[in-house]
């Protein structure tokens, strides 16, 4: 069974730290097609995230005969875009909040599908423009692939 990606959206949806001033949490979560769609146009309404697999990797079949047994590696992404905004000494800055709201929503959390939770794989920041600035959280977890064909 597969990581249950709309499950990990709905992960996300639960969280309500004030990413923005007046904003709890993100006012959408979707996925890739989505996102793709945000950044072609530039028309996302921020804060916005957008959950995906960036990448599986499958170990070898366990099986010597008949049938598949393989352990995928998966990595899940969660990109956000934010309203970028000047710097002010006397605020949070909206991109540690998101970040770290994503980080401590998700940590541990094992989606439908997953033989284990997730583990943190890293974070970058991905684009800065037209008035959005966009992040990216990645995690890492694992699943079973089997087949009898």
């Amino acid at each position: 069974m597969m990581i249950d990606l709309a499950d990990v959206r709905a992960r996300v949806r639960t969280i309500d730290a004030p990413i923005v001033p007046g904003v709890a949490g993100f006012l959408s979560v979707s996925d890739w097609s989505s996102a793709n769609d945000a950044i072609q146009n530039g028309d996302a309404i921020p804060p916005a995230a957008y959950v995906t697999l960036s990448a599986e990797n499958p170990d070898p079949n366990r099986l010597s005969a008949g049938g598949r047994a393989q352990r995928v590696r998966s990595r899940v992404s969660v990109l956000f875009c934010l309203p970028a905004e000047r710097a002010d000494d006397e605020r949070t800055d909206p991109i540690e909040v998101a970040r770290g709201s994503i980080i401590a929503n998700l940590i541990g959390y094992k989606p439908g599908g997953a033989v284990a939770g997730f583990d943190y794989a890293g974070y970058s920041l991905r684009a800065e423009g037209d008035g959005l600035v966009w992040g990216e959280v990645l995690f890492a977890t694992s699943w079973d692939l089997r087949s009898n064909a």
